[in-house]
């Protein structure tokens, strides 16, 4: 029976899905897939076995060489493909392979990702398969099949085999690489560090193991701030169903934690009923509008000139000590005047208690006991570091909450203080650093920012994704670099994929700096920040796009001329609705096209209808 080509391919896709390929000579008699899928198969089984760049952890032999302590992704991808030269594929195989999906997905893996799959929908779109049986288009699907051998049974295995890979927000690239030895040897560093700072006990031993399975079972999770600076974030590992894979997707799992469900929708219920019990913090939008309500309050007693205090707290959610979150816990419960809590008070105290005293990390292939802090990560951590705070500010700030010439506000372990007087300022600073301690917080020096400090050169004040000046004024914060974070790109997608991607994204970074509309409809700044805020905007909708470019495995159609006069019309019409002053709109798109322009080669379409929309 002969099938054509389009049926065929649906056929082995079906079969990879379940991670099997049994390739008949269905397609064309001459063309030898079983032949083909067995060697490229066998030969990646031998060069494991032998090859002695398996064994070596500290460097490899090729492009390069490995520095334990500064592997960047370029240096890996010369090393899989010096690795690549090993299997004898042919310079025809290899030079046809250069262009393929296979080096697409192995860049986003190894600079972008954590983990990459190949996604079979994207893959028969990109390639336009047709139902013709020509040569060219047999290819194409032979690459295919090549390059998903090699990506799942030799790149994947390389790679766990020679490295452990984490996050790193502040490197060119959001993966660092760590050869497994120097990996080891960091985490029994890191381990003994928290145990020292009686953080953990431990570790248990391998015969507790099977009794804390039940429990809330955290994992230590690495970020490389910069390659001096390595900091592990506790986080929650929520108990979590497999994700299980269909055809052509897979679906994202269901993430249930039984020990402490009862606890989080008793913060949830207590947040709708009595919000004022768990916590009042601000999120960035909020918080704008009441500095802006504070500056607009003062400003009509003619002050315009601010004192502002800026403080952060270090490692806040593991220092949160377990005797005072039982404390406030219990007193969380007797103010609530809820009947249906107040009949299971004794049950919810207990189910607390149960769950702090049983707080385990995996660190590594150890287990530890938590005996401070919380992992953070889950619903739940959130609530419980919020009442933290409201506690101590209640407790020991309510004098400045209260003062109507002065504004405090509160994001978890982010404080900003606001005052017309310098003295006030600087009293709250000082009780800062007394009252932190006493709750068995540390402030962290490095991040503390006074506004009066340098009054030659005044300062900037980050907050919450903004910034402020000494006269209240507030500016959107973009960084100037454009950043490669696989939380922002996500996985690699085709052309349309990314086109309706770009629309949800840029919906969600405005909604968030709804700070810009503000500014501009309120007429609340002066006119140079407001042009600033503008140009800041025009930036950042074009690094949105410039992340999606990278993100998808069709640039040239999604930068097609079609594609393009839609992305222009849309990043117009984002703007546009956002700042309804048509000079200003003008500020915005010139940014915007300024920011473009050092790519011009690839976006010369993009600019070309970009242009036709300001003229």
């Amino acid at each position: 029976m002969k099938l054509d080509l389009g049926t065929a391919l649906l056929k082995l896709c079906e079969k990879f899905c379940i991670y099997e390929l049994t390739v008949r000579s269905e397609l064309n008699n001459n063309f030898e897939f079983d032949e083909k899928y067995k060697t490229i198969k066998n030969k990646c089984s031998e060069i494991k076995k032998r090859s002695p760049i398996y064994k070596s952890s500290n460097s490899y032999s090729g492009e390069g060489k490995i520095v334990p302590d500064s592997i960047n992704h370029y240096q890996v991808f010369a090393f899989l493909k010096s690795q690549l030269k090993c299997l004898n594929l042919g310079d025809i195989f290899l030079n046809s392979l250069n262009t393929s999906i296979f080096f697409n997905y192995c860049k986003y893996l190894i600079s972008m990702a954590y983990k990459a799959y190949l996604s079979l929908s994207d893959v028969c779109k990109s390639m336009k398969i047709n139902s013709k049986c020509n040569t060219y288009t047999l290819h194409e699907l032979y690459i295919y099949i090549m390059s998903y051998i090699l990506f799942y049974e030799f790149v994947i295995p390389i790679l766990k085999q020679n490295f452990h890979w984490c996050e790193s927000p502040a490197n060119s690239s959001s993966v660092v690489y760590f050869t497994l030895s120097q990996w080891h040897e960091f985490q029994k560093a890191s381990a003994s560090y928290y145990i020292n700072r009686g953080i953990f006990s431990g570790p248990i031993s391998t015969e507790r193991i099977k009794e804390i399975k039940n429990y809330n079972v955290g994992t230590a999770r690495c970020l490389v701030k910069s390659l001096e600076t390595r900091d592990y974030r506790l986080i929650s590992n929520l108990k979590t169903k497999q994700s299980h894979l269909t055809k052509y997707s897979r679906k994202k799992s269901k993430i249930v934690d039984f020990k402490s469900l009862k606890l989080l929708e008793l913060f949830k219920s207590l947040k709708l009923k009595k919000p004022e019990l768990i916590t009042d913090d601000l999120y960035a939008p909020d918080s704008y509008e009441e500095i802006r309500k504070y500056r607009d309050r003062m400003n009509s007693v003619k002050q315009n000139k601010f004192y502002i205090v800026r403080a952060d707290m270090k490692n806040c959610y593991e220092s949160l000590r377990h005797q005072d979150l039982r404390s406030i816990f219990s007193d969380l419960i007797s103010k609530t005047k809820d009947p249906e809590i107040k009949s299971k008070k004794f049950s919810l105290k207990s189910e607390f208690y149960d769950f702090l005293e049983n707080i385990y990390v995996k660190f590594g292939s150890n287990y530890y006991h938590q005996i401070c802090g919380i992992p953070q990560g889950s619903q739940l951590s959130s609530y419980l570091c919020g009442i933290y705070m409201l506690h101590i500010k209640r407790k020991a700030f309510s004098d400045f909450s209260t003062k109507d010439n002065a504004l405090l506000l509160q994001y978890v372990d982010d404080v900003l203080f606001i005052s017309l007087s310098q003295t006030e300022a600087e009293c709250f600073l000082k009780r800062l650093l007394t009252v932190y301690p006493k709750y068995g917080l540390e402030l962290n020096n490095s991040k503390i920012i006074c506004s009066w400090k340098n009054p030659e050169s005044p300062s900037v004040i980050p907050w919450l994704g903004y910034n402020l000046n000494d006269s209240c004024e507030v500016t959107l914060k973009v960084n100037n670099q454009l950043k490669t974070l696989s939380r922002f790109a996500g996985f690699p997608q085709n052309a349309q994929k990314s086109l309706n991607y770009l629309k949800l994204k840029l919906s969600y970074a405005f909604k968030r700096r709804a700070i810009i509309a503000n500014s501009i409809h309120d007429n609340c700044c002066s006119e140079e920040i407001i042009n600033y805020n503008c140009e800041l905007l025009g930036r950042l909708s074009a690094y949105i796009f410039l992340c999606r470019v990278r993100a998808c495995l069709e640039p040239h159609e999604l930068l097609s001329g079609t594609s393009s006069q839609k992305i222009a019309g849309l990043l117009k019409a984002f703007l546009f609705n956002y700042i309804e002053n048509y000079k200003l709109y003008e500020v915005a798109l010139k940014s915007l096209k300024k920011t473009l322009l050092p790519y011009k080669g690839q976006m010369k379409w993009i600019l070309h209808y970009l242009c036709k929309l300001s003229s």
